[in-house]
């Protein structure tokens, strides 16, 4: 008799047994699946940070390039000049180069504004940033450059005419590496 009356019950103990074992199962994936969000989140904020920095280095050296830059404008303007007539002739020429940048930077401006208005329109806020920044800093580039060939050009002569081609080259080596950093 007893047993009959226990069998009921044992069915229904194991049916809550079973209940509860399939709720543990469905927290543990929960919690792993949970678990594997925070630790892919972990590795994302990681991978930005190491996304960032990566970022960061194509700055750095274009910052290392105009030190090196400014250092090399250096050693040029430390050779000498020359006499009186050539550094009138030198600076006339260098008055004219720098005119001709201004005029050609004004033209360019404005194809600049013309590409800038269809960057915005075609591809977004952020190529228009980008192509700013690029245009800027090629202009940038291009007026320190001109600026120094056309001082390393008078040193370049009055060393040919001094010391020789040994120093001469030195000099409009230096005057042009400006340019290529």
């Amino acid at each position: 008799r007893n047993n009959k009356n226990i069998y009921p019950v044992l069915v229904k103990i194991k049916e809550k047994e079973k209940k509860l074992q399939k709720k543990e199962n469905e927290n543990r994936k929960k919690v792993w699946k949970n678990l594997k969000k925070v630790v892919k989140k972990k590795e994302k904020l990681k991978i930005n940070k190491w996304c960032l920095y990566m970022n960061l280095i194509p700055i750095l050296l274009g910052l290392i390039g105009l030190f090196a830059a400014y250092l090399l404008y250096k050693v040029v303007k430390s050779y000498p000049a020359g006499d009186k007539k050539l550094t009138d002739i030198s600076d006339e020429i260098h008055i004219g180069a720098m005119a001709f940048m201004k005029k050609e930077y004004s033209i360019l401006f404005v194809f600049s504004l013309i590409l800038v208005f269809g960057i915005y329109l075609g591809l977004g806020l952020s190529s228009t940033v980008a192509f700013i920044v690029g245009a800027v800093t090629s202009s940038v580039t291009g007026f320190i450059g001109m600026y120094t060939a056309t001082k390393a050009n008078v040193r370049t002569a009055t060393a040919a005419q001094n010391s020789g081609v040994s120093d001469s080259l030195s000099v409009a080596f230096f005057g042009g590496s400006v340019m290529g950093l």
